[in-house]
């Protein structure tokens, strides 16, 4: 168990750095604790997620990068849950409250650190496509292979590694069943 509370408890350093540049106190580390103690969205539910969060946590540099891969293709796993969590508790203590709220330059010096912030985060989201992608894809077809061909995750899979041409995005998820039936039937035709 002390092991697991290390691991939360680099996690919350390594994360409170990452978005507001301090570290946390006692109070927000122990509010962080329980809160991954409580709330189910914080574990990590597959090996993806758990390779996620693990990168995301083991050194500063990893972690833009991580954040950002999770940002746009698993916008609810534990990574994104856990920072959205710690980022709450965070706001509300009295700790980093003026490191938020503070403002320093005009707004040519603001300009430059978002157009600063911009490009660390292009950098950063490219270099986790194309390094977590494929790895991505791969965790997906073993977990697929494993739970049946007929599982969910599976037919995501398949999808990532391409032998299903289209996805139609709706409401937030992945219309798999229309996508494949529409691939059977462009090969229907195409015979």
């Amino acid at each position: 168990m002390a092991s697991e509370e290390q691991q939360l408890t680099r996690e919350c350093c390594r994360f409170t750095t990452y978005m507001v540049g301090c570290a946390p106190s006692p109070y927000v580390i122990a509010k962080y604790l329980d809160a991954n103690a409580t709330i189910a969205a914080c574990t990590p539910n597959n090996s993806f997620d758990r390779l996620l969060v693990r990168l995301a946590s083991a050194h500063p540099l990893l972690t833009l990068p991580a954040d950002s891969y999770a940002r746009f293709f698993r916008p609810t796993c534990a990574l994104r849950n856990k920072l959205v969590v710690l980022l709450s508790i965070v706001e509300s203590s009295p700790m980093c409250h003026e490191t938020l709220e503070f403002v320093d330059g005009g707004p040519a010096q603001l300009a430059l650190g978002i157009l600063w912030r911009g490009l660390r985060f292009a950098v950063s989201f490219l270099a986790a496509v194309l390094l977590l992608a494929p790895v991505n894809a791969m965790m997906m077809l073993a977990e697929g292979v494993s739970a049946g061909s007929n599982s969910l995750s599976w037919k995501r899979a398949r999808i990532a590694a391409g032998t299903t041409t289209q996805v139609r995005m709706r409401t937030g998820k992945l219309a798999v069943e229309e996508a494949e039936a529409e691939a059977v039937a462009r090969a229907a035709s195409a015979e």
